[in-house]
């Protein structure tokens, strides 16, 4: 008797909130969001399956791809809809009941009750997104920066390993000017007679080459990257705007348009 009580008790709860959150949206909402599950002529599944398509590796396309949805997501939800007045766990209960949901399972449940579950879903829905996408972008970046550490050590290994030829051809060039034996007319001459016009151009190129510090090279790999973060960082700073939390503290991001 006492679980049929509060079997009841819990349905009636349940009844009245799928209410309060119908009274929250208006119909333009109710019909944009009901029409999740419904196949478009000419495509082969619903939005709401679309919408659980999670993203692969982290990646250019990913991330438009986790964008592109959050933006789904945003013209769902009108700005003026707030659950948060309602228990977490609550809410994450609801939400957890859509996650991985047949299309054709959630069509049984009576109109209220498919859009009480729905908006829960879709609120969570949207703060996962963010989340995926700024995680994403933060590994794009990170790997942008990494491999272009990388890059710019081996070429400091590698012009490491020039450095006592090209010291070894200066020396030796130095010395030849010094030489009082070669005089100043002939001082020309007497250097192309040992080395080319070439080499000695290529001379002067390769010592300010090596002159460069290690952060000017990490600088240069960095926009050797440039038409890379151009594929996903204009979306980025399109959707998040970059802030500190605390003054001097490092950026963090959170959504142009909602939480």
């Amino acid at each position: 008797m006492l679980e049929r009580l509060v079997g009841a008790a819990r349905i009636a709860a349940e009844e009245e909130l799928y209410g309060e959150l119908g009274r929250r949206t208006d119909r333009a909402t109710k019909e944009r969001i009901l029409a999740l599950l419904q196949i478009p002529p000419g495509q082969r599944m619903a939005p709401f399956q679309q919408l659980q398509r999670a993203s692969g590796c982290p990646s250019a396309e990913a991330f438009a791809q986790e964008v592109e949805l959050l933006t789904q997501v945003r013209t769902l939800l009108p700005e003026n809809l707030d659950p948060s007045d309602l228990a977490p766990s609550l809410l994450e209960r609801l939400a957890g009941t859509v996650n991985g949901l047949p299309t054709q399972a959630l069509l049984q449940f009576h109109e209220p009750k498919r859009l009480g579950l729905l908006l829960c879903w879709l609120w969570r829905l949207r703060t996962q997104l963010i989340d995926a996408a700024l995680t994403i972008s933060n590994e794009l970046v990170a790997g942008v920066l990494r491999r272009a550490k990388h890059a710019a050590a081996k070429e400091q290994q590698r012009q490491d390993q020039q450095l006592r030829p090209v010291l070894s051809l200066c020396g030796d060039v130095v010395e030849m000017v010094l030489d009082q034996a070669i005089p100043d007319v002939g001082l020309r001459t007497a250097l192309f007679q040992r080395w080319s016009r070439e080499q000695l151009q290529g001379l002067s190129a390769e010592c300010r080459g090596l002159a460069s510090p290690l952060d000017q090279l990490y600088i240069a790999e960095v926009r050797r990257r440039y038409s890379y973060v151009r594929q996903f960082a204009p979306r980025l700073l399109e959707t998040f705007v970059l802030r500190a939390v605390i003054p001097n503290e490092p950026l963090s991001g959170y959504s142009n348009k909602g939480t």
